[in-house]
């Protein structure tokens, strides 16, 4: 994701540590290393308060099968980890309201299937709206106030397409 504040992308990262990009250059500029041993599944950036969304896995080892999903909260001013929310399945999807400071997180890929709503300002979770399906992306409409979601059902071939009004 591009942050114009700070003129430069962050990219999921691979085997725990989460590079960033100098948007001019395309050089690496610096690393975060995240929690444990594990990947990072999906990312938001709030360019306003300076905050990235990183979702990811933690393993005990790296040959180990993931045994907790989190939603870390990078500031951008430091480049450190602030806060870690623990969740219940893994990051699929994120996306940041910056209007009503919410955060939106999609997680599976196994049931159970959740779209969670984080506050920006307490890092806690507001909101967990539970789903049939498999839901993996999610994108905003700050103006119409609508997020919407991808989801696959298991008995379905094609994905299914929700939206719903915040």
């Amino acid at each position: 994701m591009w942050s114009p504040r700070h003129r430069r992308r962050s990219l999921p990262s691979v085997h725990g540590r989460s590079p960033h990009t100098d948007e001019k250059s395309n050089a690496v500029t610096d690393t975060i290393t995240l929690p444990g041993v594990g990947d990072s599944l999906a990312i938001g950036v709030d360019p306003c308060p300076g905050k990235i969304y990183l979702g990811g896995e933690q393993r005990v080892s790296s040959d180990s099968a993931p045994n907790t999903s989190y939603l870390a909260v990078i500031d951008k001013a430091t480049d450190s980890i602030v806060n870690t929310i623990n969740m219940a399945n893994y990051p699929q999807g994120i996306a940041v309201d910056p209007i009503r400071g919410t955060v939106y997180m999609t997680a599976g890929p196994t049931a159970p299937y959740y779209v969670y709503a984080i506050d920006e300002q307490t890092d806690a979770v507001t909101a967990t709206i539970p789903s049939t399906s498999f839901v993996f992306g999610v994108g905003i409409d700050p103006v119409r106030r609508t997020v919407c979601v991808s989801a696959k059902s298991p008995c379905r071939e094609r994905p299914a397409f929700s939206t719903a009004v915040v």
